[in-house]
Order: structure tokens, then sequence, then C-alpha cells
């Protein structure tokens, strides 16, 4: 099996459109919200950027009508397990169960038996059997985080269970035949992981049926601002907050932050803000030292942006200088451009039209 990635053209030509994919990834994740107890989700059409940049309905929405295995890839805090969990409920298996487990969460030692169950006397304690995760998703969707973790053993295992669709409890002799869709995630270089390995190519294949990668919050700065007022109207509700939005000098620096955490940091940032910030507009002292002396993305800290720093240029001036060299350098090719500067093609555009280039 090869990788396959669903694109938007190709969807269309199945007879569907980009609209009535995006009314039912909002029907089902807003289904999802509520199924876990979250209640206000009546302005969700607004906060759907926090899981999709405008980037992966076109290069996506999986036919969830097939079973076949879907790979999640993206740095921690960008919303894997919540974007599965849109993947299942747009499926026929929506009616039955999503179960998740990380891989990283749980002891070496304990991750067979979690995975796959066992049976009464198969180890000392083991005075009842217990059916492992595969079956308690049969019917419906069982979700893998974290599966560059997974040890050797247990990868040869799963292996085998996506093969014939049968687990091995531990201790008991007999093959118990599973009904379930796989969904698996990582934030490892799985490839490099190959290489290195620690991971198996064949079930690698397996896996990567589909892959679906999700962006760094660094990549697509342009949803920073969308997604800090869906925090924000949330912290006015909710608990009172008095802030009302951010001013455009504070807006710059959160562009230029590199966010390692994505946006699990960016929401623990608002959070703060509602705490320490008095006044109805973000200003950048409000902003914590974390983010405010971090260099702008794309940056190494060094060279030319030190010497711009030294010509006390704003952090505004320096962006557009910096993009108008990498223009420049890449004689107005925009994918070159976007190469240069460790930036998606459509963050580009963004920062091109802003600044009128």
């Amino acid at each position: 099996m090869r990788c396959a990635i669903v694109h938007y053209h190709e969807i269309a030509l199945k007879g569907r459109n980009r609209e009535y994919f995006e009314e039912r990834l909002v029907h089902n994740i807003q289904w999802i919200l509520r199924d876990l107890g979250v209640r206000r989700v009546e302005n969700l059409r607004s906060r759907i950027r926090v899981v999709l940049p405008d980037e992966i309905p076109d290069q996506i929405i999986i036919d969830a009508q097939t079973d076949a295995t879907v790979l999640i890839t993206g740095d921690s805090g960008t919303g894997k397990e919540l974007f599965a969990h849109g993947i299942h409920a747009s499926s026929p298996r929506s009616n039955g169960p999503f179960v998740a487990l990380n891989c990283a969460g749980i002891p070496e030692h304990l991750l067979e038996s979690e995975l796959f169950g066992y049976h009464q006397g198969a180890f000392t304690d083991a005075k009842h059997s217990k059916p492992g995760r595969f079956q308690q998703a049969e019917g419906g969707t069982l979700f893998l985080d974290e599966i560059g973790e997974m040890s050797p053993s247990a990868q040869a295992k799963l292996l085998r269970v996506l093969e014939s669709r049968q687990v091995d409890p531990l201790g008991d002799t007999r093959s118990i035949h599973v009904n379930i869709r796989v969904i698996a995630a990582t934030n490892e270089d799985l490839p490099a992981q190959i290489k290195a390995g620690r991971f198996r190519l064949d079930l690698y294949y397996r896996l990567n049926v589909y892959q679906l990668r999700i962006p760094p919050l660094r990549e697509r700065p342009e949803d920073i601002e969308p997604i800090l007022t869906s925090f924000l109207e949330t912290a006015r509700r909710d608990h009172g907050c008095r802030i009302k939005g951010i001013t455009p000098a504070a807006l710059t620096i959160l562009h230029g932050h590199d966010w390692p955490g994505n946006v699990r940091e960016l929401h623990n940032v608002v959070e703060g803000l509602t705490i320490t910030c008095k006044d109805e507009m973000i200003q950048p002292d409000h902003l914590p030292a974390s983010v405010r002396d971090t260099p702008p993305v794309g940056s190494n800290g060094e060279g030319e942006k030190t010497s711009l720093l030294a010509f006390g240029l704003s952090a505004q001036e320096m962006e557009k200088k910096l993009l108008k060299e990498a223009l420049d350098q890449a004689g107005g090719n925009i994918s070159e451009a976007s190469r240069l500067l460790k930036i998606t093609r459509n963050t580009l555009r963004y920062r091109m039209a802003k600044y009128h280039l």
C-alpha cells in the first residue's frame, strides 16, 4: 500500500463540494464536544480554525466512508486527537466506540496487555481476563497516539493485527477477530526512525494509507489572531475577562514567536493574560517574556537579524525586509522563497499581502 492524500479536487470529482464537507465537519465536532460534556458550542464555526487551518480542508477532508488506516502527523499541541475524533464521527463507525491510547503514557511492559488484553492466569495478579483496547473498540475506531514510542515487540504484534484482523490476548490460546478502524498519530519523524532501526517499515506502510499533516502554528501565523480572539471570547463569557482585543504591536510579537507548544501554548498564554492583564487591549509589555524575547519565525537570531535590531528597526520593518530579501533571492518564486523562510506558501502569500509586496 502506498500513502494517499485526498485533495479537494479529487473529492469534487465524487460529486461533493467543499461547503458540504465543512458543514459536515462542524456538525460532527459539535456532536463530539456535546458528547464530551462541552455545553457551549454555538461559536464553533469561528473556532474550527483552532483545529483546522485553512489549508487542511483543501488537502484532505478524508473520505471517512472507507476503513483505511490514517496516520496523523504534527507537532505536540496541534490537535491531532480531536481531528481523529472528527474522522471517526464522520464515518459509518460513528455509532461505535472511539477508544484512545497514548503509547508513550504507558510503561513498555504494560503496553501489550493494554492493547491486546490478557487471559485469566496469564501472569501474577491476572485474576480475571481483561479485554484489550482492540476489543474495547469493536465496531468503532482505535486511536493510537504517539505511535513512534511503541516497542519493537508491540510493533510486530500490531502489524499482525492490522494484517489478520485478529488479536491474541496474553495467555490465551484463541485468536479473537476484531472489526475496527485504526487511526495513529505521531509527532516523530517516522521515516527517520525507520532509518535508525527504531520503527518497522512494513508497519509504517500499513499505517500510512492516508496521511494527514496538521501544520504547526508557526507555519500559519494568520491563524493566531482568530484563535486568540476565540479564546478571549470564551474567557469573557465564562470568567468575566475584560480583555477585548490585542494591539497591532503585540500581535506582531505573537506572529514572530516560534510557538513550540502550538495552539496549546497560545491557549496557556491567553489564560495567563486573563489574570495579569488589567487593560482592555493586550499591549506588548503584557506578553510573557518567553514570547517577547524570541526572534521572528525563520530567524536563527544571528547575522542580518542582529544588525537590523542594532539599527532600531521595528519588528514589522524587519519582517518586511526579510520577505523582500527572500523574494529577491528566489527571483520572485513563491515556493523557493517560502523554503528559504521556512514557512508555507499560504503564509508567505498572507505576509506579502499584509505588506503589499
